[in-house]
C-alpha cells in the first residue's frame, strides 16, 4: 500500500497521480512498489485505489497561500495549483520549490505553466547544483526563507522529506508564522515511524 498525491483538478471523471520511481543510492534501498509501477502498469490497466487523504486540508478562499515543496512534494502543490487554475485564479500564491537540479525537479514544466496562468503567482526556486542559467526567480543552493518576502497571513502549505520539512518549520517559525497556518504533508517512506 502505498500513498500517491492526486495532481489534477477534481471535479471531473478522470484523476491523475504522479509517481517518481526511486533508485537504491548507497544503503537506501530502490523504491518497491514505484519501481513496480514504472515497469509493469501500462495504459489501460485496472488499478485498485482508496479515497484520497491526507494532512493538507483545502486553502481558505481567498487567503493568500505560500506552496513550500522539496522534490517529489512538487506534486501536492500541482494538484492545488491545478484547482487554483479553475475555481480561484485570482488568489495570491507564492511557490517555492528546491531540488537538486532543473533535470531532476518534478513537473517543472508544469509547475511554471501554471504559474504563468495564475495573475498574482510567483515562482522561486533553489537548485542545490547551482546552475541557474541566469533565469529570474532561480537561485542556487537550499531554500532560505529569510530573504523572501512572505505575504501577511498567508496560509503555508510545506511538503517533503524529513530534513527539509524540519527546516524550514524552523524557518517559518523564527519568521514568527503561526504554526496554525502551517499545513504539512510528510514525504517520507518511513514517516509512519516518527
Amino acid at each position: 500500500l502505498r500513498q500517491y498525491s492526486i495532481v489534477s483538478a477534481g471535479g471531473t471523471d478522470e484523476m491523475t497521480f504522479a509517481v517518481k520511481p526511486v533508485e537504491s543510492i548507497g544503503a537506501a534501498p530502490a523504491g518497491e512498489v514505484s519501481n513496480w509501477i514504472r515497469d509493469n502498469v501500462r495504459v489501460g490497466d485496472l488499478l485498485d485505489v482508496t479515497l484520497p487523504f491526507g494532512d493538507l486540508p483545502t486553502p481558505t478562499p481567498g487567503a493568500p497561500l505560500v506552496l513550500v515543496s522539496a522534490g517529489i512534494g512538487v506534486t501536492p502543490m500541482i494538484g492545488i495549483l491545478e484547482s487554483l487554475a479553475v475555481d480561484a485564479p485570482d488568489t495570491r500564491v507564492q511557490i517555492l520549490h528546491a531540488d537538486r537540479s532543473a533535470e531532476t525537479h518534478p513537473l517543472r514544466q508544469r509547475q511554471q505553466e501554471l504559474a504563468a496562468q495564475l495573475p498574482n503567482a510567483s515562482l522561486d526556486l533553489w537548485y542545490e547544483d547551482g546552475a541557474t542559467n541566469g533565469d529570474r526567480g532561480v537561485h542556487t543552493g537550499w531554500l532560505a526563507l529569510d530573504a523572501t518576502d512572505l505575504p501577511e497571513a498567508a496560509e503555508v502549505y510545506l511538503c517533503g522529506g524529513n530534513g527539509f520539512v524540519r527546516t524550514v518549520r524552523e524557518q517559518l517559525e523564527a519568521r514568527g508564522v503561526p504554526a496554525d497556518r502551517v499545513h504539512c504533508e510528510l514525504f517520507s517512506p518511513d514517516a509512519w515511524r516518527l
